[in-house]
């Protein structure tokens, strides 16, 4: 077996445990081959699935209350726990996320991203600071916690559906 080839076994490994992708790749020098071993692109924020292909990633909560307004679909990725919130017309209106590390916010949130990635860099991070709350004109992206503990949510408040509100999140 080549070196490439235990790398990228020793990445997928790692992942697994819950170290995220990039890291993984990065400590053992792999982030051109790092495509090959992600797992495929989940529904972002804003993205209006099927139930068919939301199937394919995620499971839905067995506590889910049919007269509400929308489902929550659960994910396990990167060692982290994502659930999304969807309406009854399959728009992803919220993600919530708790875990060892924080999930790929790219893949989350999606055409969202850019927009927080430029609000984030605007807002200087204030030093000791365990508590990120980034507000665009699109989405909100809260984010706390602490080594192997890590939790946040991200939403956009004009795709709601109606009677939700933010406390709803769980």
């Amino acid at each position: 077996m080549k070196r490439a080839e235990k790398n990228l076994i020793l990445v997928a490994f790692l992942s697994i445990l819950g170290f995220g992708y990039q890291n993984c790749a990065q400590s053992v020098g792999q982030t051109a081959t790092l495509a090959s071993v992600a797992p495929a692109s989940i529904p972002a924020l804003g993205d209006k699935v099927t139930p068919q292909k939301m199937a394919t990633f995620a499971r839905k909560l067995k506590d889910a209350d049919s007269s509400k307004p929308y489902s929550i679909q659960e994910i396990v990725m990167s060692g982290s726990t994502v659930k999304e919130y969807v309406t009854q017309d399959g728009v992803i209106f919220a993600v919530t996320w708790r875990g060892l590390s924080n999930p790929d916010l790219s893949q989350l949130l999606g055409t969202y991203y850019s927009d927080y990635r430029a609000e984030k860099a605007r807002v200087p991070r204030k030093k000791g600071m365990r508590f990120e709350n980034t507000e665009t004109s699109q989405v909100v992206v809260r984010r706390a916690g602490h080594m192997r503990d890590l939790q946040g949510q991200a939403y956009d408040a004009r795709l709601f559906p109606a009677g939700f509100t933010v406390e709803d999140l769980q």
